[in-house]
């Protein structure tokens, strides 16, 4: 039986027969983060796990990499055991006499195994009634954020790594950069990181809403006037080119602009760039960097024509996807918890998140909380937050009713959307893995479906082969094609790069 010595800079087991390998980049490895606790500073705190071996999981142990073990009073003394093998998880109960949950359902068997998909998806471990975990893969070799915190998943990890290289891009101006993801997923936050840590940080960042803009001003908003030029120009205007001179100018919702406005655009972000003032002959040379972001599938768009192709590969000097929450669930313990405080210190609450003996919000609360769907993201968390904290501040705790939701619910905005979803198809799920390169994250957000759904829609249909069956000298062989590039051997074999990750951690635990 393994126990976890005192921490080094990843805590890890420590195995009789030595400890196990998680230096290799791209190999990814079992991560516990505790996500409520007893103590909320706790929150936060992380264990990795190898594999092959079962670690026992109790009050006095593990350790963490705070230092300290879950401690908490209402787990057992007498620990459980979690075992990985092949990309599956087995849980059993031993002599652990705390309850025990998964996604909320209780254990009553003596021991689970947890296939490769579901925990694949994430999986929350509740222990006793105030420990929770929440256990996902990770690859540590994937730096910490360091200043620029966008939260510690590996999906947060890895856009930080992104926004650092692109806000390091030199130049006058530094290149553009295109910022995609869904609503609510926090482009703007990104947008800001870019500027806040580039060269220009401390010059102005000026943020427009392209659908905002009337068709009548447009012109004139973004790239000034003369005196003269319409009714009512008293003044010559330099526009928002003009104000972010020097500094960052932000288009957001890039795809609501119009085919006229992306023309000018064009001109103005090329590598020589001016604009046009309305009303004027001569141009001005304004050097502001401009961001753009958007919800939109603009390759399609520029398919269908509503999009300039040549603008939107300037645009995309630097590209930089923001995933969805669903994408990197162990930062919502946090996240939530800071949304929390603001919204509870306006309120006049903050003794509601110092309340140790029966939390506030409870493991259970915060176990609904990690498991359902968040279609509005990053926003939709907030909007619980708001509420609870305007619905529930007088009251003892949060019932578990205030942020359950039905399957079967959709946001607002996805409803209005439904009549014009494709319904999911063979043919239709195929040509969409192949555009995305296989994020499967990026097809269920074109299908209007959760990433759940398509996982199981691909299985029972066969619509794309999974890495896990491959034969081993078909993975070999493109390895071995791509020059070890594990990127490039995941789009050869039509699989996602998630997926050939867990392979190959698998066949490494297996030699032939």
């Amino acid at each position: 039986m393994s126990r976890i010595n005192a921490p080094l800079d990843v805590p890890t087991v420590d195995y009789d027969d030595g400890p196990p390998d998680l230096s290799a980049a791209g190999f990814p490895v079992l991560r516990l983060t505790i996500a409520a606790h007893s103590d909320p500073a706790r929150v936060g705190a992380r264990l990795w796990l190898g594999a092959g071996h079962p670690v026992e999981l109790g009050r006095l142990f593990p350790v963490f990499d705070d230092g300290v073990p879950l401690g908490d009073p209402s787990v057992s003394r007498r620990p459980m055991t979690l075992q990985v093998v092949n990309t599956r998880l087995t849980l059993a109960r031993g002599e652990c006499s705390s309850v025990i949950a998964l996604d909320g359902t209780e254990l009553v068997a003596p021991s689970v195994t947890v296939s490769d998909y579901r925990l694949a998806q994430g999986l929350a471990l509740r222990l006793g009634s105030r420990a929770l975990l929440w256990l996902e893969w990770d690859d540590p070799a994937v730096p910490e954020p360091g200043a620029l915190n966008f939260g510690r998943s590996l999906a947060a990890r890895s856009l930080a790594r992104r926004v650092v290289r692109a806000a390091s891009m030199t130049g006058d101006p530094p290149a553009p950069a295109l910022i995609t993801g869904p609503t609510g997923s926090g482009k703007e936050l990104v947008a800001r990181a870019l500027h806040d840590h580039g060269p220009r940080r401390a010059s102005r960042f000026v943020s427009v809403n392209m659908a905002g803009l009337s068709s009548g001003t447009a012109m004139s908003s973004l790239f000034g006037h003369v005196k003269g030029a319409f009714t009512g120009a008293d003044a010559a205007s330099p526009g928002l080119f003009g104000h972010a001179d020097g500094g960052t100018l932000f288009l957001d919702e890039i795809g609501a602009a119009s085919l006229d406005l992306q023309d000018a655009l064009l001109r103005a972000v090329g590598p020589n760039p001016e604009v046009l003032p309305v009303g004027g002959v001569e141009a001005r040379r304004y050097r502001p960097r401009v961001l753009a972001a958007t919800d939109a599938d603009l390759e399609r768009a520029t398919v269908e024509g509503r999009f300039r192709r040549p603008l939107l590969e300037r645009l995309a000097a630097a590209r930089i996807d923001v995933p969805p929450l669903d994408a990197r669930r162990s930062d919502i313990p946090a996240l939530f918890r800071s949304l929390l405080e603001r919204e509870l210190k306006r309120a006049g609450r903050l003794d509601k998140l110092n309340t140790p003996g029966r939390p506030w919000l409870s493991a259970v609360v915060m176990e609904a909380l990690l498991v359902r769907d968040y279609l509005g993201n990053i926003r939709e968390l907030e909007n619980v937050a708001i509420r609870l904290v305007s619905d529930y501040a007088d009251d003892e705790t949060v019932p578990l009713a205030a942020v359950a939701r039905p399957r079967s619910s959709v946001a607002p905005e996805a409803a209005l959307r439904d009549e014009a979803r494709t319904p999911l198809n063979v043919e239709g799920v195929r040509a969409a893995l192949e555009a995305t390169d296989y994020n499967v994250n990026e097809v269920a957000r074109l299908f209007g479906v959760s990433h759940p759904t398509l996982h199981e829609y691909i299985q029972r249909t066969g619509a794309a082969p999974r890495a896990v069956d491959l034969p081993r000298e078909t993975v070999e062989a493109a390895l071995g094609a791509s020059g070890g590039n594990v990127a490039e051997a995941a789009k050869a074999l039509s699989v996602s790069l998630r997926s050939l990750q867990l392979r190959l951690a698998r066949d490494r635990r297996e030699p032939t």
